[in-house]
This record gives C-alpha cells, sequence and structure tokens, in this order.
C-alpha cells in the first residue's frame, strides 16, 4: 500500500486515492477537507519532499504526519498526551513509519526557535480557544510563526464559525458542545497577518448536517458547487491555507 499511496499523493491524484488513506489522512468529511491538500500542493513555497515538518494537534488521528510524510518530509507528529500504538501502527502500515517520530507538546509550548520548514494542522484552533478565549488561538498562532524557519509554510485547514445555523448544530453535536470557539474569517485573516504571504481558500456549507459518510460524500459534492458560485466564504466552515514566514 505504501508505494501506490506515495504516488498517487505526489501526483496530486486525491481524487483517485484510495478512500481509506484519505480517510486516515482527514478523518471525516473528506471530500470537503480534501481540498486542503490540493491548496497545500499547489501553494506550498517549500520542497515538502526533503522538508522537516511538525504536526500539532495530532490527536488520535495523526493523518497530517501520514501524507506529510508521503510526500517525503521528516515528521515530528504531536499533541498533548500520548500519541496512541494504533496511529503509530497506521503510519508503519503506509511505510513511512521510519519519517515520524512522536513527541507530547501543546501548541502554546511551542518554542521560538525556527526548527521547522513545514509545521501544519487541522482543526486545533477551536479547542485552543475552548471558553471564548481568542488570546490563547492568538498566543497560538505567534508560537507557530515563531517556529518555522524563515520562508517556512503553515499549512492549516481550520473549522469556521460560518452561519448561526452552523452554531446552532455544533451547540447540539460534535465539540462545540464543550464550548470550542470556532473563529470567524475576519479573524482567522487577524491571526495570519504576521506572515509574509498567504493563499487562503474557503469550504464546506451544507457539508456539515450530513449524519452518515454517504450523507457527507453527497453533500460535499453538493459543496463543491455551491462554495464556487453562490455561498459567501464567511458561510463556509472551513479555511484552508497556506501561510509563508
Amino acid at each position: 500500500m505504501g508505494d501506490r499511496a506515495t504516488t498517487l499523493v505526489h501526483t496530486g491524484a486525491l481524487q483517485a486515492a484510495p478512500r481509506d488513506l484519505l480517510a486516515d489522512v482527514l478523518g471525516w468529511d473528506v471530500v470537503t477537507w480534501s481540498a486542503a491538500l490540493d491548496h497545500w500542493q499547489r501553494y506550498a513555497t517549500v520542497d515538502l519532499t526533503c522538508s522537516t515538518a511538525l504536526e500539532i494537534g495530532a490527536g488520535e488521528s495523526g493523518g497530517l504526519s501520514l501524507w506529510l510524510a508521503l510526500q517525503g518530509c521528516e515528521v515530528l507528529c504531536t499533541t498533548p498526551g500520548e500519541i496512541s500504538e494504533r496511529v503509530r501502527a497506521m503510519h508503519r502500515r503506509y511505510g513511512v513509519g521510519h519519517r515520524i517520530r512522536y513527541g507530547s507538546l501543546d501548541a502554546l509550548a511551542l518554542r521560538g526557535d525556527e526548527a521547522f520548514d513545514v509545521i501544519a494542522f487541522k482543526s486545533v484552533l477551536g479547542g485552543i480557544g475552548t471558553g471564548g478565549k481568542f488570546d490563547r488561538q492568538q498566543q497560538a498562532i505567534a508560537r507557530v510563526h515563531a517556529a518555522l524557519k524563515r520562508g517556512g509554510n503553515l499549512l492549516f485547514a481550520e473549522n469556521l464559525a460560518a452561519t448561526r445555523a452552523h452554531a446552532a448544530l455544533r451547540s447540539r453535536v460534535g465539540a462545540g458542545k464543550d464550548l470550542w470557539r470556532y473563529p470567524t474569517l475576519r479573524e482567522m485573516e487577524a491571526l495570519l497577518r504576521p506572515f509574509t504571504g498567504v493563499r487562503t481558500a474557503t469550504a464546506g456549507f451544507v457539508g456539515a448536517w450530513g449524519a452518515t459518510d454517504m450523507q457527507r460524500r453527497l453533500s460535499g459534492a453538493l459543496d463543491a458547487f455551491l462554495c464556487r458560485w453562490l455561498v459567501p466564504a464567511s458561510w463556509q466552515y472551513v479555511m484552508l491555507g497556506v501561510a509563508i514566514k
């Protein structure tokens, strides 16, 4: 599986990639979030085949570490606490375990030693800002900026506040029940101001309401049309981007 997965990811053939690969990289709502992988490959300004990379907030997924290692990066996969054996075994299954190290790290504890070519995260700012703490989200991005080498890239995909309907849904299901603070589009733009260059896009509108994998795939396909032509960026629930130090 490792050789085929690497070939597909390097060529950007994400829609042709095995479904289990995209699921392992992205977790859920694959159609919507896979736009981030295309965006990163298009706009990254570092050579991902020979970069040092850090994933923060890997949690029980480790999917971005998998994707970065498949590109050729040497990766440090981190989360507050321990990386599970299930995640480590998944990395070995794809043949990239030798490119990945593991550590316990809180994003707010990142050192400003310009250590990495790439830092990547997916859906972590909401948790960092739990309880309405925008200042903690600002601190996290400042720490990420300081930990990147000059010219390094932040690759991110983050949940946005989107609409009142999205807020109502999240208050009943998912992390929103735990008082996660989802940033608005304008707040994300403000958070990224320390970077010298930023390329962002937004995705997702009706996909958030999918209750099953099939529903999310169908609604994600509908979103590809709606979000391109009809739905304002501020109504969309995912921001994806490349920010250059």
